[in-house]
């Protein structure tokens, strides 16, 4: 018995430090940052997007103005001097600070389908970092609870998968989430929520709470409801292959399951022989 019990410890822990070892690597993927530099060419972005375009510097976005970049050559290989082809570069760029700060920085490839979005967004991701605010998965949690769930359940059924504010801001529609509020402090709650997590001003989070739609700009601008090239909803991605590590780990587990299982239906079994072994001697007495 001593002896199955130590082996069911050395598959535990050898489980635990699998698994450490499994989050460490993870947390270190995680936390390597792209390439620095000053500015960002919104021309390494998806072909797609309308973000950029040929023979003009892309628009200026809210509080984030573009700037002449140094290391772009100004020639006919820049996007500003071209009518078509790829061009290497922009000669006008954003600063990276102002830019990885935004909360819908990639509003511009809202034209895109889903598969140049979802391309965009890792592009974004790979050139700001994972600690920039559109680079995260939204805060829900300042949502009140009427709406809190059906927004999180609806932004993702739509497409949204990263559930970023590039995405949930971008689209610009509350999916009726708000009409399952009934009181003033909820609604309220829900415009401060808009206001903080999509960057827009008051009047555009009222007016959500009137239409269930809202645009990201003063001048009604921003896609509002919007599908642009997409189709709704895009086919999930499907789930990648279990690697070695996590199919050790599965087996690891299944085999100290089993391992307690038996030992437990063990225990039990001698215990109840034992049991009856005394009454039967106690009923046929002593010899």
């Amino acid at each position: 018995m001593k002896s199955s019990v130590n082996i069911s410890i050395s598959l535990l822990l050898l489980i635990s430090h699998t698994s450490t070892t499994y989050t460490h690597n993870m947390i270190a993927r995680q936390q390597q940052q792209p390439e620095e530099s000053d500015l960002i060419d919104p021309v390494q972005q998806a072909s797609c997007t309308g973000c950029w375009q040929y023979g003009a510097p892309p628009s200026d976005l809210p509080g984030c103005p573009v700037v002449k970049s140094t290391t772009c050559p100004d020639d006919e290989n820049a996007s500003d001097n071209m009518t078509g082809g790829q061009p290497k570069c922009g000669i006008w760029q954003y600063n990276r600070d102002c830019y990885c700060n935004l909360k819908t920085p990639i509003s511009c490839a809202w034209r895109c389908n889903w598969e140049g979005w979802w391309e965009t967004e890792d592009w974004f991701a790979n050139v700001c970092g994972p600690s920039a605010p559109a680079a995260k998965q939204v805060d829900w949690s300042s949502l009140p609870s009427c709406a809190r769930q059906c927004l999180d359940d609806s932004t993702f059924q739509y497409g949204c998968l990263t559930q970023t504010s590039n995405c949930v801001c971008t689209k610009g529609d509350l999916f009726d989430c708000h009409k399952k509020c009934g009181d003033q402090a909820e609604w309220d709650a829900i415009a401060a929520w808009l206001r903080d997590t999509c960057a827009i001003s008051q009047a555009a989070a009222s007016e959500a709470l009137k239409t269930g739609q809202f645009a990201l700009y003063e001048d009604g601008s921003g896609n509002a409801g919007a599908d642009g090239d997409r189709e709704s909803p895009p086919p999930l991605p499907g789930r990648e292959p279990l690697r070695w590590d996590e199919i050790f780990v599965l087996c690891a587990a299944g085999l100290v399951g089993v391992t307690v299982i038996v030992l437990w239906v063990g225990n039990c079994v001698g215990g109840r022989r034992r049991v009856g072994k005394n009454v039967r001697s106690k009923v046929a007495g002593p010899i």
